[in-house]
C-alpha cells in the first residue's frame, strides 16, 4: 500500500497485509472445512515476473472427478493451472545440483536469490506438506550457514537431495520417512525467526557503472594439454593430449572486489564476506555468481582447455617460470615447495593483484593466490575431439585451476586438475578469470 509500514497510528481497517502464503493458507482451511482435500505447497511461479522465478506459495487441490492434484494460485486467480508454470522446491533443488538452472533467477530480486532461496523453499515445502502451519517469519537454521558463508557441508547436501527425491512421491510411505528426517534434523527444521521489514518498491532509474577490466589477447594456436607421466606428483587425470585453441581473450588480473562489488550493486546480490576488499582478489563467490559476472561483462568463464593454454604461454614446465615455483613468483604455501626445490615464504593470505610478474601472455596470478573457476565439468579428457574443446555436458564438480594461497606448489602447476561444487563446498577461496 505505502511505505508506511504497520505503525500504531494505522488505522485498523488498513493493518490487513497477505501475502501468497496467507492467501493459501485461508483457502486450504477452507476447503478442508468444507471436507476438500487441499494442502500448501511453497515453490517459485513463473507467471508473475517476466524471466524470473519469483518465491511463492500456491495450494494444491484434489480433484475427486479426475483422482488428481490440481495446482490453485488465490493470489493471482489461476486454476488448475500447467505444472510447467510452478517449480516445486525438490524439483529445483535437484536441477540445481546437475547445473540444469542458474539459481540466481530464483527468489526475491534483489533481497534473496539462488542456493538461500532454494533451501529456504525445500525447507518451508516440507514442513507444509507435513501439516506444520508457522508464521511468514519462521525459517530454518540451515540458512544461516548460507547467509554467513555462501555454501553448505556435504552432510546438509545429502539430506536436502534425500529429501527432494522423497517429495517426488508423496505417498504415506514416504511422508513417513520425510516426517522422521523433519523430526530429526533441526537444521531444516522452522525455528527461527526474523524481523519483518515492510517496504515499498518504486522503478527506479538505476544508472550502473561496469568496472574497468583489462584484457589480454591469446592468439591461436597448439600446445600439449595435460603432463608428461615423469612429472613430478602428476595425477592420473592428466593425459597429454594435443589441443587446438582459436584466439580469445582472458582478463589480465584475477578479478578484484573493486570489481565484483559493482556487479553485486547492479545485480541485487549480496557482497560477498571475503577477508580484505579493494585490489585483493574476490573470494567465496559460486561458479553461479562468477558465471553470472562473466555473463555481465559481455563475457565467459573459460574453458578448461584455454585456462591451461593461457597459464603455460607456450611453456611445458610444471610452471610457467620453470621446474620451480618460489614466493618472490606466486603466493601459495612456500613451506610446501615442488619436489628438489627451495622453500620459500608461506605468507598464509591472499595477495592483491598484479604482486608478482606475469607470464609470457602478460596474465598475472595464473599459478598461486586464488584458485579460479573454469567453465567446464570436470570429467576425463576427450582425446579425439581437441578443437576447442568443451568438458562433458554435465556433472558434480567443476574444474578450478591454478591453486591459491594456502596450497602447496604441486597444486598449482599448470596442468594440475582441481575440483570444486558450484555451491563452494571444497573450496572455499575462488575467484574467476573471464
Amino acid at each position: 500500500m505505502d511505505s508506511l509500514g504497520i505503525v500504531i497510528n494505522r488505522k485498523p481497517e488498513k493493518r490487513l497485509v497477505l501475502g501468497c502464503n496467507q492467501n493459501s493458507i485461508l483457502l486450504a482451511s477452507v476447503l478442508k472445512y468444507r471436507g476438500i482435500p487441499a494442502r500448501v505447497r511453497f515453490g517459485h511461479a513463473t507467471y508473475i515476473l517476466p524471466g524470473f522465478h519469483l518465491s511463492h506459495a500456491i495450494c494444491e487441490v484434489w480433484n475427486e472427478d479426475d483422482k488428481r492434484w490440481m495446482l490453485v494460485d488465490p493470489s493471482m486467480d489461476m486454476v488448475d493451472f500447467s505444472h510447467e508454470k510452478f517449480d516445486f522446491s525438490n524439483d529445483i533443488w535437484l536441477k540445481m545440483l546437475k547445473g540444469e538452472i542458474d539459481p540466481n533467477l530464483y527468489g526475491i530480486p534483489q533481497k534473496y536469490t539462488g542456493l538461500v532461496s532454494i533451501v529456504g523453499k525445500v525447507c518451508t515445502d516440507l514442513a507444509s506438506i507435513l501439516g506444520i502451519e508457522f508464521p511468514i517469519n519462521q525459517y530454518a537454521p540451515i540458512l544461516d550457514e548460507i547467509l554467513l558463508n555462501n555454501q553448505l557441508n556435504s552432510k546438509h547436501i545429502e539430506t536436502l537431495t534425500k529429501i527432494s527425491e522423497l517429495m517426488e512421491s508423496i505417498d504415506a510411505d514416504n511422508l513417513s520417512i520425510l516426517q522422521d528426517i523433519y523430526r530429526n534434523s533441526p537444521q531444516i527444521q522452522l525455528s527461527k525467526t526474523f524481523g519483518v521489514n515492510i517496504k515499498t518498491y518504486e522503478n527506479k532509474n538505476i544508472s550502473v557503472t561496469k568496472p574497468v577490466i583489462e584484457f589480454v589477447d591469446i592468439p591461436e594456436g597448439k600446445f600439449i594439454m595435460g603432463s608428461p607421466v615423469i612429472e613430478h606428483e602428476r595425477k592420473g587425470d592428466e593425459i597429454q593430449h594435443e589441443v587446438t585453441l582459436s584466439g580469445f581473450k582472458m582478463s589480465k588480473y584475477p578479478i578484484t572486489n573493486e570489481q565484483y562489488d559493482l556487479f553485486c550493486e547492479a545485480t541485487g546480490r549480496d557482497k560477498p564476506r571475503g577477508r580484505e576488499k579493494g585490489n585483493f582478489p574476490v573470494s567465496q563467490v559460486t561458479w553461479y555468481d562468477a558465471d553470472e559476472f562473466a555473463k555481465w561483462m559481455g563475457g565467459r568463464l573459460p574453458t578448461e582447455a584455454e585456462w591451461e593454454y593461457a597459464a603455460r604461454a607456450n611453456t611445458t614446465t610444471p610452471f610457467h617460470t620453470g621446474e620451480c615455483l618460489t614466493s618472490e613468483q606466486a603466493n601459495f604455501n612456500g613451506k610446501e615447495p615442488y619436489k628438489s626445490c627451495k622453500k620459500s615464504e608461506k605468507r598464509g593470505k591472499p595477495m592483491p593483484v598484479g604482486c608478482f610478474s606475469p607470464n609470457a601472455f602478460g596474465l598475472y596470478e595464473m599459478h598461486g593466490n586464488i584458485w579460479e573457476w573454469t567453465n567446464d565439468w570436470y570429467g576425463q579428457y576427450d582425446v579425439e575431439n581437441t578443437t576447442d574443446p568443451k568438458g562433458p555436458d554435465n556433472g558434480e564438480t567443476k574444474v578450478i585451476r591454478g591453486g591459491g594461497w594456502r596450497n602447496s606448489a604441486s597444486e598449482c602447476r599448470s596442468a594440475y586438475r582441481g575440483e570444486a561444487f558450484i555451491l563452494l563446498l571444497k573450496v572455499p577461496e575462488l575467484a574467476s578469470e573471464l
